[in-house]
């Protein structure tokens, strides 16, 4: 009997625990997307551009070594914006609304790259960001990519200007957890400069937390389990 009612405490506390919820995924596969731009998409078909690399996206030169994309083909990738398309300043690709309601432990999860070629180096104002708000409280910077002195793309860590940190070349996964929670998360990932040859790409962008079970939800079990304990001592008796 005892088995049972073990068995029966855990059936009815299960519901209660928390189930991880996937809120946003891109990765760029087709024209359905989830994100918008500060700047048309544009490309020279070789070293100048901006966009989704895809074959009914823009095409960019093979020379443009970013590695195999984590799933697909296709992926988000820019260089020498200021000429293709224009970009003064940075350039945006928006995701807006995401809803995060009832989620708690946000994560926000990316992959990056960046093709180097030799005699073309990273410098000052070249720059990548990933920032995010939670319901129009302002954007927060999250990680940022710039030189790391020696012309190469790295991770800066403190948002000094100086990438300090991991070196990026092909394909690799980054994963942020974000304090807070809300109703709607809206999140850019920012490019600036990227003079020459020197050149980002990123794909499978992704939001993700964890649902909280309602109060209705705790109430309803407790009540069950408060019932059940009630009759048994009765049966016990």
């Amino acid at each position: 009997m005892k088995d049972f009612v073990c068995s029966l405490l855990f059936a009815s506390v299960a519901p209660l625990a928390t189930n991880a919820a996937i809120v946003l995924f891109e990765d760029f596969e087709d024209s359905a997307v989830a994100y918008s731009l500060s700047d048309a998409e544009a490309s020279d078909g070789l070293n100048d551009y901006w966009g989704r690399v895809d074959s009914d996206g823009i095409s960019i030169s093979a020379a443009n070594s970013f590695g195999t994309p984590p799933s697909g083909t296709s992926f988000f990738a820019a260089e020498d914006i200021g000429k293709d398309p224009g970009i003064t300043g940075t350039g945006y690709v928006t995701f807006e609304n995401v809803a995060i309601a009832g989620l708690a432990d946000l994560s926000i999860g990316a992959y990056f790259a960046s093709s180097y070629e030799s005699g073309y180096f990273w410098s000052d104002g070249d720059l990548v960001t990933v920032q995010y708000q939670i319901d129009g409280g302002g954007y927060t910077d999250l990680f940022q990519i710039t030189h790391n002195g020696s012309g190469r793309a790295a991770v800066d860590s403190n948002f000094d200007g100086l990438g300090e940190g991991t070196t990026i070349g092909q394909f690799q996964p980054f994963s942020w957890a974000i304090e807070g929670t809300g109703s709607l998360l809206d999140l850019r990932i920012g490019a600036a400069s990227l003079g020459g040859a020197v050149s980002i790409a990123f794909d499978d962008v992704s939001v993700s937390g964890t649902a909280i079970p309602e109060p209705k939800t705790y109430a309803l079990v407790l009540g069950s389990l408060a019932a059940f304990g009630l009759a048994f001592r009765r049966r016990q008796a």
